[in-house]
């Protein structure tokens, strides 16, 4: 016997925005630590790659780190595919 009767299933896409918050935090966390380099020399490049991924799924907190965060072209390009990367 099911302990629970739904009429339609469940749709993973619908619970998809509660992941996203908790990935975006711990996104963001990490950002902070690379900014900062807690326990490593500090990389802003990975910062603003984990930065811009938390800012993308809502964390506002990310969204001024990554405002603070100032890189040249290359380290920039860089970034952006370490970004692809954790996509």
């Amino acid at each position: 016997e099911r302990l629970l009767q739904l009429s339609e299933p469940i749709d993973p896409l619908a619970v998809q925005p509660l992941n996203q918050v908790i990935h975006a935090e711990a996104a963001c966390r990490i950002a902070f630590m690379a900014a900062e380099g807690l326990g490593t020399e500090p990389s802003p490049v990975q910062a603003w790659a984990y930065a811009t991924l938390a800012e993308e799924r809502g964390s506002s907190t990310a969204k001024e780190l990554t405002a603070k965060l100032t890189l040249d072209e290359s380290s920039k390009g860089e970034a952006r595919k370490i970004l692809e990367t954790l996509r």
